[in-house]
């Protein structure tokens, strides 16, 4: 909501009225309170006077002050900052990506024992590589990813109790 239409309606001013009070159309009017204009120092000057205010209070709105250096300094560390953060999550995420691959590798050359328990073999080896399709991180979805894996683990290990493979 924008200052303009906050004074304007204070006062109980139509568009066209505030227009008239100020030798603007209607349509500049309603440019200014929406933002898609920015008011000169004239047109400035004419609101206040027509909402009975001093200028320096529209002005902020419209006009920000600038920053200090102490405030530019702030957002210079926290840049530094969020690009070391990023860098430390780049190389975990390469790191995570390695193991995922080595962890499939692994899985798909493991030689399990055959027999009768072959095909629960299979069924733990399509399962674990499910969870590794999840935690990739060509889908990394951060809290929400920890949870799934953690829920898939679990259930894991319910499916699994007692039976160990050969790593």
């Amino acid at each position: 909501m924008s200052t303009i239409f906050k004074h304007r309606t204070r006062l109980g001013l139509t568009q066209q009225e505030l227009g008239w009070r100020t030798g603007m159309s209607r349509s500049d009017i309603r440019k200014l309170e929406s933002g898609l204009l920015k008011p000169s120092a004239r047109q400035l000057a004419r609101l206040a006077n027509a909402f009975g205010i001093d200028v320096k209070e529209l002005l902020p709105a419209y006009y920000p002050p600038r920053r200090s250096e102490a405030e530019f300094a702030d957002l210079e560390d926290d840049l530094r900052h969020a690009r070391s953060e990023n860098e430390r999550l780049r190389a975990q995420n390469q790191r995570l990506q390695s193991e995922n691959n080595d962890l499939m590798t692994r899985l798909t050359t493991l030689p399990f024992t055959g027999g009768s328990s072959g095909g629960r073999d299979n069924e733990i080896i399509k399962d674990l590589l499910s969870l590794i399709k999840i935690t990739h991180p060509d889908r990394h979805g951060g809290q929400a990813l920890a949870v799934e894996l953690t829920q898939a683990l679990l259930a894991l290990k319910e499916k699994y109790e007692g039976r160990k493979a050969a790593w």
